[in-house]
């Protein structure tokens, strides 16, 4: 955390040394400007690595905790199956026993009438059933021993597990906490960033023309690059599509990654502040939709075919049918839908010519850390 903080502070320190070193227009002044600018683009790169770490940390606690959650559930099927095999062991076990003991003068000195009879071989026929019977008993007895100690097994891994499963959300939530902080932290900051800049905006005036067009351009991309940040304005498009959410912001590559119910992560999480406004990354025409898993969410099909999936959104800015262009605001960053419990995202999904979901990532990064 101290890492990532003096990074802000130096973004920070570097776009405004940036904006003040526009002003000038002798020589000295406007290579040490283009000097800035360079370490200013430097810092902002250290500060989103920054944040990409932290979202790739919470990921991999929120993909334990899952998968722990599911190891859980099956130990816990396992350790019913096992009490109830003891029970039915031992009820045999008990019914052998009330055959064998229901009177005490079963014993072959003291066999009464009814079990001797008249006939000496239908009396020893009778002795056999009765040893049978304690051999069976005994043998149930094994039976019913062992499947006590398979539950005795069971409850143990069910133990281990379960007080895994706690300790693995109780990870994911710190693990949430400080991202949020992080988050947070980034956007009062650059956003700071922003307004020293904005107060020393001076545009160069140019001694040569080919000069004053060269530091204009640099200056505009640097000032483009760095509103974005601050204020969640859209990243410069690349090969005519925009980055689907405003900076700051973090991801990393969490496809296939364990989710609840035994799910795969079928897109990336883009973490964000709450309200982070979100792009149409293409134009096209946008459907809305609203539901427990994904929340309040929007789909997003480009004229060449191509669908885009947005959920956990806060808010939406398009109707069902309405066409859109490319880096045109559709609605805001939240965390509705079941993602209640994780700090304010964009589940983003990618689907060429509106066919399966492929892993976003890629395209991600090529339009968002260009």
């Amino acid at each position: 955390m101290r890492n990532f903080r003096f990074w802000l502070v130096l973004l920070a320190t570097c776009v405004l040394w940036a904006g003040a070193g526009t002003a000038a227009v002798a020589d000295p002044r406007i290579e040490r400007a283009r000097e800035d600018l360079t370490a200013a683009r430097a810092a902002e790169a250290e500060v989103t690595a920054a944040l990409d770490r932290a979202a790739a940390e919470f990921e991999q606690a929120r993909s334990h905790a899952e998968r722990l959650a599911d190891e859980a559930a099956a130990t816990e099927r396992v350790v019913v199956t096992a009490r109830t095999d003891a029970r039915e062991a031992d009820d045999v076990f008990r019914e052998r026993l009330l055959v064998l003991f229901a009177r005490p003068d079963l014993g072959t000195s003291m066999l009464p009438p009814s079990v001797v009879g008249d006939d000496v071989g239908e009396m020893l026929h009778r002795v056999e059933l009765i040893e049978q019977l304690t051999r069976r008993g005994a043998e149930d007895r094994v039976r019913a021993d062992r499947a006590v100690a398979r539950v005795q097994d069971a409850e143990q891994d069910y133990r281990v597990v379960t007080a895994g499963v706690r300790d693995a959300v109780r990870a994911r939530r710190d693990q949430a906490a400080g991202l949020s902080e992080v988050l947070g932290e980034a956007q009062r900051r650059v956003g700071d960033a922003r307004r020293d800049v904005r107060e020393a905006r001076a545009v160069v005036a140019a001694e040569q023309e080919a000069r004053r067009r060269e530091l204009a351009l640099q200056r505009q991309r640097a000032l483009q690059r760095t509103q974005a940040a601050a204020g969640g304005g859209p990243l410069p498009s690349v090969n005519g599509k925009t980055c689907p959410i405003g900076a700051p912001n973090a991801f990393s590559d969490t496809w296939g990654a364990a989710r609840s119910g035994g799910r795969s992560h079928q897109g990336v999480d883009m973490f964000a502040a709450y309200g982070m406004p979100l792009y149409a990354v293409d134009g096209g025409t946008v459907r809305t939709s609203n539901n427990s898993l994904g929340g309040l969410s929007i789909h997003l099909t480009t004229d060449d075919g191509d669908r885009y999936y947005y959920a956990h959104l806060s808010e939406t800015s398009v109707s069902t049918g309405q066409r859109v262009q490319a880096g045109q605001v559709i609605g805001a960053n939240g965390n509705s839908g079941n993602a209640r419990t994780t700090p304010p995202h964009l589940h983003w999904q990618y689907h060429p010519g509106g066919g399966a979901a492929i892993n976003p990532y890629p395209l991600a990064f090529a339009l968002c850390r260009s």
